[in-house]
């Protein structure tokens, strides 16, 4: 036997064989929902066969889409679309983990709400250019600072699924707050 085709665990899984497929951007939301379309659910499905399905990059918030056409996690809509994907994956008896994305500072007003300009760390500009839903480039311009960092506790928290809350919503290094995640 193929040792690529032997099944294998990651922490808490059995992945069914060793092959995992990597993040890829599809561009098949709704680029004014970002809702995943149908054809998401269809993509996925297809590839269910691999050990671990890593999906393309989610905005887990308004202010960090970057591209068009990608989905977010951060609206009941867009909730209920990955339920389909993951559904449609769980069918043919794969595995699948969301890849969360904020793009920062590789965004543009024209694919933001109102047209507000990017967030990052810092109010230095990426070089580049960035793709827009009228098919036209435009340079990436230097994104608002933000004034600090902010932890995500009480309210920021309140509409995350309660996995997300338990991972993102506790004190101490990452890794303690994912095992207190893989625990509940």
């Amino acid at each position: 036997m193929n040792p690529l085709d032997e099944p294998t665990r990651l922490g808490r899984y059995t992945l069914r064989n060793r092959l995992v497929m990597a993040p890829m951007t599809r561009s098949r939301a709704d680029d004014a929902s970002g809702v995943p379309s149908p054809l998401a659910a269809q993509y996925y499905a297809q590839r269910a066969e691999a050990g671990l399905i890593i999906t393309e990059g989610t905005f887990p918030s308004p202010m960090g889409k970057g591209y068009v056409r990608t989905p977010g996690i951060h609206s009941s809509a867009q909730i209920e679309g990955w339920k389909r994907v993951t559904e449609a994956v769980h069918a043919k008896g794969g595995l699948i983990f969301l890849q969360l994305m904020h793009c920062g500072r590789i965004s543009h007003p024209s694919l933001l709400p109102a047209h507000a300009s990017p967030v990052a760390p810092s109010a230095i500009a990426a070089n580049g250019k960035v793709f827009t839903a009228a098919r036209s480039s435009r340079h990436i311009g230097a994104p608002h600072a933000m004034p600090s960092m902010q932890a995500l506790t009480g309210s920021n928290c309140t509409p995350l699924p309660a996995t997300w809350r338990n991972s993102f919503c506790l004190p101490g290094p990452i890794s303690e707050r994912t095992a207190t995640a893989a625990r509940s």
